[in-house]
């Protein structure tokens, strides 16, 4: 398969590394704010929604993915390096993450890992009360045990490198990280 960097012409020496970064929060609770603001290339989700209705973000959550997904798709098309947020509640992004790697992406996953459920939900809660979008308790457990799960048995073993940090106290601390050999 002829290479994007071939195709556009480049010689090896000329291609620039290009990098895809997830950030994983489960349930929009565990602190990815802090990775993703030192990340100029990041498609924040939830300032989509917010410029969609300002006044009710979560009402323009399902169209702000589809934004999210389409940019995303943008920038694979201009050979651009990007990072994004997602739960890795789905397995959506094992069928992409093959594809990236094949047009010379190298994938990185940072993983924001709270101790128990119970944490994410009261993160939640402490989100909402200083104004940010709610997020049903009974989501929020499910998304952080399939998140986790997802983790351990299907997106590890597919990215080149990644990354897993204790998300539970005033600073991430990490725990463990790993590449692809």
């Amino acid at each position: 398969m002829e290479s994007l960097a071939s195709r556009a012409g480049a010689r090896p020496t000329d291609v620039k590394v290009r990098d895809i970064g997830f950030r994983w929060a489960s349930c929009s609770s565990r602190g990815a704010v802090t990775f993703h603001w030192n990340c100029p290339d990041f498609i924040n989700v939830d300032l989509i929604a917010a410029g969609l209705s300002p006044f009710d973000p979560e009402r323009a959550a399902l169209r702000a993915g589809r934004l999210m997904l389409a940019e995303i798709a943008r920038r694979v098309r201009a050979g651009e390096s990007f990072a994004f947020e997602t739960t890795l509640s789905g397995r959506s992004y094992a069928r992409l993450i093959p594809w990236w790697q094949s047009l010379g992406y190298h994938v990185k996953l940072i993983f924001l890992q709270l101790p128990s459920a119970d944490l994410a939900v009261a993160r939640v809660a402490g989100r909402v009360a200083q104004g940010g979008h709610w997020v049903a308790p009974e989501i929020v457990r499910r998304r952080f045990d399939s998140g986790l799960r997802n983790f351990d048995n299907i997106y590890q073993q597919l990215v080149d490198s990644w990354a897993v940090y204790d998300n539970s106290g005033p600073a991430p601390q990490l725990m463990a990280s790993g590449d692809r050999t």
